[in-house]
């Protein structure tokens, strides 16, 4: 079988109703987290964990940006 399976318009809409819920859920959810993290200060590169609901910092360090001078320094070289 190749071709598309098709489901009743009425199921496709209750599916595209869901579908439009969890996506306002998710955005809703992801600004409160984002709301979260910048009243606590949480630095960047940590992740909000659920099984514990705390911010928790990256499994990899994350990549800082070398100081001016380095820079210049490395040029130099």
């Amino acid at each position: 079988m190749s071709e598309p399976i098709t489901i009743s318009v009425r199921a496709a809409e209750s599916v595209r109703q869901y579908l439009e819920q969890s996506q306002r859920l998710q955005d809703a959810l992801r600004a409160t987290v984002e709301a979260l993290a910048a009243q606590l200060d949480v630095p960047h590169g940590w992740r909000f964990d659920t099984q514990s609901m705390t911010f928790v910092p990256p499994t990899t360090p994350v990549p800082t940006v070398p100081a001016e001078s380095e820079q210049i320094d490395a040029l130099e070289e």
